[in-house]
């Protein structure tokens, strides 16, 4: 009995896409990818902002912002792991906030929500107080490089037909 390949077998309904088509695709969005990671490369004023914006800049906030939900739910979640002394969770539920901030371009919220979760990170852990501290120190260039970060990214996906989300 031989094994179909789901990968590119249509279901009921669908065109057949055939590899070729499916590896084009793949090529492009890598391609994307990489032009994305140039800009932030070509922007950013040290390599330790570099890092804390490739932990807080969404890479497919089309799909992304959907899951996260909203802010005042992350915000709740952060003060319950507080509250529980689940540090890193409420760490980590802040630092969310302050990635759908960035994204709205809301530079004062999104300082208070890493200032947050500065104050929830465990003080023997370095690596987040640093990142949190770079970004803090660097809102308007984290605001600029965001801004033309999520207009490149609008801007392929307008090209894919795909339209950004709106989160307010």
């Amino acid at each position: 009995m031989a094994i179909a390949d789901a990968s590119i077998s249509p279901t009921v309904g669908e065109p057949v896409v055939d590899r070729e088509e499916i590896v084009k695709r793949q090529e492009k969005e890598n391609q994307q990818a990489e032009e994305l990671d140039s800009l932030i490369k070509e922007e950013v004023s040290s390599e330790k902002l570099y890092d804390a914006l490739t932990n807080f800049l969404l890479a497919d906030p089309q799909r992304q912002l959907p899951q996260l939900g909203d802010i005042e739910s992350q915000l709740a979640e952060g003060d319950r792991a507080r509250n529980k002394g689940e540090l890193a969770l409420a760490r980590a539920r802040y630092e969310t906030a302050a990635k759908i901030e960035i994204y709205n371009q809301n530079k004062e919220e999104a300082r208070k929500y890493i200032d947050l979760a500065d104050k929830s990170t465990e003080p023997e852990d370095a690596q987040h107080h640093e990142m949190h501290r770079v970004l803090l120190s660097n809102m308007d260039e984290v605001m600029r490089i965001s801004e033309a970060y999520y207009g490149k990214i609008s801007a392929q996906q307008d090209e894919k037909g795909k339209s950004p989300p709106q989160i307010r």
